[in-house]
């Protein structure tokens, strides 16, 4: 779940609930908001995997929130800088016919996929 909320949302609650009673892997990314903020919602349920973000070489995103003492469930992956599609209407200013639809992202939203995908692989 590449979004934070903050406080808990009905809704989401039980997709989480009814995910977990399935063994389900959840993740979800910890927010932008630096170490001044808490994780927030979905990512900071012990369901959930928290997950935060990293650049290249493992250092830590200065945006990342302070570490949670209550989780079971941390992880932290490539977050900064990330190569991704961009759709073409929203890019700034606009792409010229044949310009690859790509940007340079950064982020726990960034980072979140990848966790999925490498658990997606492992299992």
């Amino acid at each position: 779940m590449s979004f934070g909320l903050d406080k808990e949302n009905a809704v989401v609650q039980a997709a989480i609930r009814n995910a977990f009673s399935k063994n389900i892997l959840m993740f979800a990314a910890a927010s932008n908001s630096g170490g001044n903020l808490e994780v927030k919602y979905p990512a900071r349920k012990d369901e959930v995997t928290c997950v935060y973000a990293t650049d290249g070489s493992g250092n830590p995103f200065d945006k990342n929130p302070n570490t949670m003492t209550s989780s079971s469930f941390h992880f932290a992956s490539l977050g900064v800088g990330v190569k991704s599609s961009w759709p073409r209407d929203l890019q700034n200013p606009p792409l010229k016919a044949g310009e690859p639809s790509e940007r340079r992202q950064t982020g726990t939203s960034f980072a979140t996929p990848i966790v999925a995908g490498i658990a997606a692989c492992i299992i």
